[in-house]
């Protein structure tokens, strides 16, 4: 059902240009969500032990800043969207809560 809303978001959006100021690309501007993502688990990497300095401290901080780069250059470039697409991303897992059967 989820997916169904982000399919339909990308055809109303994307493809028929319907949405006003929500009208973006959500294929490219999910890298924001990812690269977010990545950040609290390259943390964990490094407070687990037994990696090595190169794997447990190098590389995860090397990744930390990637990371870092990539999502200030996504805000950088395009600000308005990527802060709608935040808020959308938002709104439709809120609602992905409400179907949660835990």
């Amino acid at each position: 059902l989820i997916c169904s809303a982000w399919l339909l978001y990308f055809y109303l959006g994307t493809l028929t240009g319907r949405l006003g100021p929500l009208r973006f690309d959500p294929s490219e501007l999910t890298i924001v969500t990812l690269y977010g993502a990545y950040i609290p688990m390259f943390i964990m990497m490094m407070r687990r032990g037994g990696l090595g300095v190169f794997k447990g401290r190098v590389m995860p901080l090397l990744s930390i800043g990637c990371c870092a780069f990539m999502l200030a250059a996504a805000f950088i470039g395009s600000f308005t969207d990527v802060c709608w697409y935040l808020a959308v991303f938002a709104v439709i897992m809120l609602t992905a809560v409400f179907f949660d059967r835990r």
